[in-house]
């Protein structure tokens, strides 16, 4: 499944996909993407007692919650990171 395919969408709207399509394209179970719409996690509304996601909703989820690769020195290797203490 692909996030720019609908199948049907009105012209100037954005798409919006339900909880087993997003589900499907993020490859997890259904009740995650709801416990995550619950939770605030991921930005959904609803429609009756069905969640709906938007396009722009769910491409900002994904960025956010992407691994970002660790900078590289000269050498090659990963930059040490500091991280802060717990005290």
């Amino acid at each position: 499944m692909s996030i720019d395919n609908t199948s049907s969408s009105l012209p100037g709207l954005e798409p919006v996909y339900t909880v087993q399509q997003v589900a499907t394209y993020l490859q997890i179970e259904p009740r995650v993407i709801a416990e995550m719409a619950r939770e605030m996690k991921i930005v959904g509304f609803k429609v009756g007692r069905e969640w709906r996601f938007t396009r722009t909703a769910l491409l900002a989820f994904i960025k956010a919650n992407t691994a970002r690769p660790a900078p590289v020195v000269r050498d090659g290797r990963p930059a040490r990171t500091r991280h802060p203490r717990i005290r």
